[in-house]
């Protein structure tokens, strides 16, 4: 196959026609209507856009603390790319827009021969089948099977599921999850009937709709169908501009928005759709209340409340499904640096660093390395405030006054 074909390099377009090509990549995309309600994609498009940005890492415990293991192949594969068509940045992405949309996310884990992971790739769970027994009195080693779909071609595969990364929303059995859009179904058509109107009303130039009475009393049909056919001849609805006839009255139908409270009833609505994704407001646009100390606060709160349960859910999984029993015990495992999340102004970074260093609980390479900088000589040693002492000397001075004797001068 062309795909095998190590020594192709380029491809002619004429060629194309001699290769079976799956759906264009370019046209794929959520069809669902939600995604059409403004609010709902924001929202989804924060969480992910969060989840995205925020590297795992595999660490190491040791006797001298956490360490990156960057020798462990694994490292490389989720910190830079779980497959080779997609950056971590896109995969987590995928991962957690279809988690935030559908109630679920996963992905399927390829391994080579020798069972290490090769690669992640987003699936399409159209069900779990579960050994009809119970998961608790199941004897079976794989007691769920999963049934899914891998691309736009709706083929089923099948594979175990300790071979897929399973990410759930909320769930109240441990498996099945439930989706947001389903139990905001009202207030979702309810901002897509508030847009369609707002669509409509500028598309008509912010013209109001009014009613055209005829001035008469006619109850003869044929008549009526004349003058019905008299007024469509004149009448534009284009130009939006008709003329009105004698023997015609108009009457305006005057809807005031502002009367209707349409503002304050679609704000509700975006507030309802972001508190329960989790979102501050502040972040798709609505800035009431809010100044330089609540935003920071606010921020905070949105990694702790919102992003933090997601991280947790991802490590823990991978932890599982992606490193060995052995590996494990050995003191590797996955975590989100989340630290990208809480970088702040330079005055302050520099205050906080500072304080860190001066007591004692980071050398001066490791606030280097914060800031980017390389390591300088000699400064992975922890200072003391008390003169800005290495603690080795100052330890080293304490006991050599000990071993000295308690001091005082002889006469």
């Amino acid at each position: 196959m062309f795909w095998n074909n190590k020594k192709q390099k380029r491809m002619k377009v004429s060629d194309m026609n001699n290769y079976s090509w799956s759906t264009n990549f370019s046209t794929m995309a959520f069809t669902d209507a939600e995604f059409k309600e403004s609010i709902y994609f924001k929202c989804i498009k924060i969480i992910a856009e969060s989840v995205g940005k925020v590297p795992i890492i595999l660490k190491q415990t040791t006797d001298s603390g956490e360490v990156n293991a960057t020798k462990h192949y694994l490292f490389d594969l989720m910190k830079n790319r779980p497959n080779p068509y997609m950056s971590n940045v896109d995969f987590w992405k995928s991962m957690e827009a279809r988690r935030q949309h559908k109630g679920y996310s996963a992905a399927l884990i390829t391994r080579d021969l020798q069972g290490s992971v090769t690669g992640l790739y987003p699936i399409t769970i159209t069900s779990l089948i579960v050994d009809n027994i119970g998961l608790a009195k199941s004897k079976m080693q794989n007691a769920i099977l999963v049934q899914y779909t891998c691309g736009y071609d709706l083929q089923q595969y099948y594979c175990f599921y300790s071979d897929i990364i399973h990410l759930k929303g909320f769930t109240t059995d441990g498996m099945s999850s439930i989706s947001i859009k389903d139990n905001l179904k009202d207030t979702i058509e309810t901002n897509q009937a508030a847009q369609s109107y707002q669509k409509d009303l500028f598309s008509n130039g912010l013209t109001n709709k009014a009613t055209v009475q005829l001035v008469s009393d006619i109850k003869d049909t044929k008549e009526l169908g004349k003058i019905q056919k008299k007024f469509n001849d004149l009448y534009s609805s284009k130009g939006r501009i008709f003329t009105v006839p004698a023997g015609y009255k108009i009457d305006p139908l005057n809807l005031n928005l502002a009367d209707s409270q349409f503002a304050e009833l679609k704000k509700m609505g975006a507030i309802d759709i972001c508190t329960s994704f989790g979102v501050p407001p502040h972040m798709i646009g609505i800035m009431d209340g809010m100044n330089n100390n609540s935003l920071e606060q606010t921020n905070l709160g949105y990694l702790v409340n919102t992003l933090l349960i997601l991280f947790e859910s991802i490590e823990a999984e991978c932890n599982y499904k992606l490193l060995t029993q052995q590996e494990r015990s050995a003191g590797y495992h996955f975590e989100f640096n989340t630290n990208v999340l809480l970088r702040t102004d330079k005055k302050t970074q520099a205050d906080v660093l500072c304080q860190y260093v001066q007591n004692s609980i980071y050398s001066p390479n490791e606030a280097r390395l914060e800031l980017g900088k390389d390591k300088s000589n000699d400064g992975d040693d922890l200072l003391a405030a008390s003169g800005t002492l290495k603690i080795k000397d100052l330890y080293n001075t304490a006991k050599n006054n000990t071993l000295g004797g308690t001091g005082g001068e002889k006469d």
